[in-house]
């Protein structure tokens, strides 16, 4: 028994590569060369290095992809194809020296090449190991600005949400013009941009009863909401306050238009009574508030250009860093928003799973897509899409503005955990590392746009599941590019039942990213939107969502509006 890891490797191959390459010289001393068995050696030492160049980066992978106790398995040491061909070419070649089929000057050319080859191999990996220890010995080296950037960046994004941001957005609005006004309203008028009203037509308003729609989410804010709750501000609504807002809508008259002139995200509510009116403005991210007036008198105003830059800056996001972060952050400054996204993330996975909701994706998933780990990942966190998208009461911790984007990198990388038996720190490290990724693809995108933004997530779980495996920077970034690869592209039309049903291809896109180059297969530079290096593809990821699809979300818009 010894552990597997890039050091042992080395001294296997470079052992063999020697014993051969003795072998070879041997031979070579009893011959005569000439210049063709020169050639001969070196076009075998070209063949078979670029065949063990291939199998050191695959082998290198696989030792990533085994959990710990697998690393300790000697017989894991090579996959069953090196098996083979070690025992195929050793039988052979102790047969052919045995009983002279071939002569000397052959086994001297074939195997110098060979035992040349195999060395380096061997060499291959001891590099490998070196340059992976020095970049761990690096790891605390991480800038203290960075990282307590970070840190923020968590605490910015990871919010409790009761119900689909964008209707719970209107209804914080609501809620606020309500309480500015001092009196019961007698009407409403409320302007939105396009991407906000295509991701309140569709979804269910949690304490409603059923209820979708704008007017209901202005109903219930103004009926039921608590403003000083921010995005959970109809999180506690009685029976009474149901059946209020039930009224409401029936009776009370909403005007929902389009915004002139619009931020892609932008609600502005007006509230009108018998001697005052009221109108808040919310502009940029979810809670981001830029106007207050009463009885056309501004009490509050901010530019809503400005809104984004009370946030901690996102440039200082990068694959490399994240991976840095992930590696050294203490547990006890991550634990109390992390451990509060799996507790409710979770709980309303586990709601979806037991409850009819929706189109029941995570339970159909479930039954005919097997009981297997990468299965169940996509499951749960489609499962948690079904119930959040149809009315389910339960909070959810958000990522980017976005809950099903919270389910999408934490719910897929919680399941890995838990069935790979990991503990409570290498789970949270795995979902910093998916949460940020997540954050780092979403900056370029925006919050609102064509884009779906659960491939984003689907890339960061798969990111996540790879660090969780054992994978290190160079994995995680490949496993970005292939998931970038597979799925992008994926158009977001409000949010609505069938987003369960994208968040389980996000997550199978991710995961399958991580598998492919763990089996040493990856997309190129070159391959479509991808080019070298992960940042540079992620900023093409960008570009192509915030610039090149902006006429398809004006399209999607104008469809949902009169053909839908």
């Amino acid at each position: 028994m010894f552990i597997i890891e890039k050091l042992s490797a080395a001294l296997v191959w470079a052992a063999a590569g020697i014993n051969i390459l003795r072998i070879g010289a041997a031979a070579a001393l009893a011959v005569t060369w000439e210049w063709w068995m020169i050639l001969a050696a070196v076009g075998v030492f070209l063949l078979f290095g670029a065949m063990f160049l291939r199998i050191v980066g695959k082998h290198t992978r696989r030792i990533y992809g085994y959990d710990a106790a697998r690393r300790h398995l000697f017989l894991k040491f090579f996959d069953l194809k090196a098996y083979i061909l070690m025992a195929v070419m050793m039988t052979g070649g102790i047969l052919m020296r045995t009983f002279h089929i071939i002569p000397d000057r052959c086994t001297a050319m074939f195997y110098t090449g060979l035992g040349t080859a195999l060395t380096l191999a061997g060499v291959a990996f001891f590099i490998i190991f070196i340059r992976n220890l020095l970049s761990e010995k690096k790891r605390h080296t991480m800038d203290q600005t960075i990282y307590q950037s970070y840190l923020r960046i968590l605490g910015e994004e990871l919010l409790p949400a009761m119900g689909c941001t964008e209707p719970i957005a209107v209804a914080l609005a609501a809620a606020t013009a309500r309480d500015l006004l001092g009196e019961p309203p007698l009407s409403a008028e409320v302007a939105v941009s396009g991407n906000i009203l295509k991701n309140v037509k569709s979804v269910v308003v949690p304490h409603t009863g059923g209820l979708r729609g704008i007017a209901a989410a202005v109903c219930a804010g103004i009926a039921a909401g608590d403003a000083s709750k921010q995005l959970e501000v109809i999180s506690a609504v009685s029976e009474a306050q149901v059946s209020a807002v039930r009224a409401m809508l029936e009776q009370f008259p909403v005007e929902v238009k389009l915004a002139e002139e619009a931020h892609i995200f932008d609600i502005c509510v007006s509230l009108r009574s018998a001697q005052h009116t009221a109108r808040v403005r919310i502009a940029d991210f979810h809670t981001n508030i830029v106007l207050k007036e009463r009885d056309g008198k501004v009490l509050f105003s901010r530019a809503a250009e400005g809104g984004e830059e009370a946030l901690t800056d996102r440039a200082c996001l990068t694959v490399e860093n994240i991976f840095r972060f992930a590696q050294e952050v203490k547990v006890e400054d991550i634990r109390p928003v992390l451990s509060r996204q799996v507790e409710y993330n979770m709980a309303i996975a586990a709601e979806g799973m037991q409850r009819p909701y929706g189109a029941n994706i995570g339970k159909v998933l479930l039954k005919y897509a097997g009981e297997d780990i990468a299965a169940k990942a996509r499951a749960w966190a489609a499962a948690g899409s079904d119930a959040r998208m149809n009315g389910c009461e339960k909070p959810v911790v958000i990522v980017s503005g976005s809950g099903n984007q919270g389910l999408t990198a934490s719910v897929p990388v919680i399941v890995y955990a838990q069935e790979l038996g990991k503990s409570e720190e290498e789970m949270l490290r795995a979902l910093a590392l998916s949460d940020l990724i997540t954050i780092h693809l979403k900056t370029d995108i925006g919050r609102l746009s064509a884009y779906c933004g659960a491939v984003s997530a689907g890339v960061g779980a798969g990111a996540g599941i790879c660090y969780l495996c054992g994978g290190r920077l160079e994995e995680i970034s490949h496993t970005i590019v292939n998931a970038v690869a597979i799925n992008s592209g994926v158009i977001c039309d409000g949010a609505k039942a069938s987003c369960a049903a994208k968040i389980a291809q996000a997550v199978e896109a991710g995961i399958l990213g991580y598998e492919m180059y763990k089996e040493g297969n990856q997309f190129y530079g070159g391959d479509g939107i991808v080019t070298k290096g992960v940042e540079n593809t992620i900023k093409n990821v960008g570009r192509l969502a915030h610039d090149g699809m902006a006429q398809t979300d004006k399209e999607i818009i104008d469809i949902m509006l009169h053909s839908c």
